[in-house]
C-alpha cells in the first residue's frame, strides 16, 4: 500500500506473575504468542529471532493505525460488559415501599427513577404506623404477595418527610431483624452517593442485604441522590 514498513524489537518488562500487573505499566503492546507443545505450533520456548503479532496500546507511528482497541479481542469484551448490563437490568425485578406519613404520595416519582434499573413490579406505600408497629408492617410489606415476583425491594424514605433521619435509623433497626446477609459495603457506597449531593445525606442510615432466605435484596435510602445511586448501579 506504499506505506513504510516498521519492525520492532521486543524487550521483557519484568517478571510476569498473576499478581503482578505493574509489568504492563511501560508496555507498548501484548503480544500473542502461540500455544505451545503438539497440540500448538510444536514448541514450548520463543527464542531470539522469531516474530509474532503484537496488539499495540498505542500508536508508536504515523502508520501505526491497529491499536488494542480495534481488536476482535477488544471488541469482544465489551460486547460481554455490555451484555452483562443487559442481563442484570432484564434480571431485576424492583418493588418499592415508600414510608411516608398518611396523605402523602412519592410512589410515582420514585418508581420513575429506579425504573432506570429495571421493570418495577409493584408499587405500594406503606403509611407510618404507630411507634413499635413499624417493624411489623415492613415485614409484612416484604413478605407480602404483591412483592412475590420481586427480587429487589427498595424501601425509600422520603426527604419531605419531617423526622427524616430519625425515621431512617428506625427503618434500618427494623430492616436488620430480617435481613439474613447484610451487605455493608454497598450501603456505605449508597449513603457517600446521596452525601455528594446533600451533606445532610450522609446522615441518613442505609441498610442493604438479603431478605426471604436469600431470594431478594432489600435496600433502604432517602430519595436524596436516588438518581445518582440508581445511575451507579446500572
Amino acid at each position: 500500500d506504499g506505506r513504510s514498513q516498521y519492525t520492532y524489537q521486543a524487550t521483557s518488562t519484568g517478571v510476569q506473575r498473576s499478581s503482578r500487573v505493574m509489568s504492563l505499566r511501560g508496555a507498548d503492546g501484548l503480544m500473542i504468542l502461540p500455544r505451545g507443545g503438539s497440540r500448538g505450533c510444536g514448541f514450548d520456548v520463543a527464542t531470539k529471532g522469531m516474530q509474532f503479532p503484537v496488539l499495540l496500546l498505542r500508536p508508536l507511528s504515523s502508520n501505526s493505525r491497529t491499536c488494542f482497541k480495534d481488536s476482535m479481542h477488544h471488541a469482544s469484551w465489551k460486547s460481554k460488559s455490555e451484555s452483562r448490563q443487559q442481563n442484570q437490568k432484564s434480571n431485576l425485578r424492583l418493588g418499592i415501599i415508600i414510608c411516608q406519613p398518611e396523605g402523602q404520595n412519592r410512589s410515582g416519582d420514585v418508581a420513575e427513577i429506579l425504573s432506570k434499573l429495571g421493570p418495577v413490579e409493584v408499587s405500594t406505600t406503606c403509611e407510618l404506623p404507630k411507634t413499635g408497629e413499624l417493624g411489623n408492617a415492613l415485614r409484612d410489606a416484604i413478605n407480602g404477595a404483591d412483592m412475590k415476583d420481586t427480587n429487589t425491594i427498595f424501601v425509600v424514605v422520603p426527604s419531605s418527610t419531617n423526622r427524616i433521619f430519625k425515621l431512617g435509623i428506625e427503618v434500618s433497626h427494623c430492616l436488620r431483624q430480617v435481613i439474613s446477609k447484610p451487605a455493608t459495603s454497598v450501603a456505605l457506597k449508597m449513603r457517600k452517593i446521596a452525601a455528594s449531593c446533600d451533606k445532610l445525606a450522609g446522615l441518613f442510615e442505609n441498610t442493604v442485604g438479603t431478605v426471604r432466605d436469600g431470594s431478594a435484596v432489600v435496600v433502604s435510602c432517602t430519595d436524596i441522590g436516588l438518581a445518582q445511586t440508581a445511575d451507579s448501579m446500572k
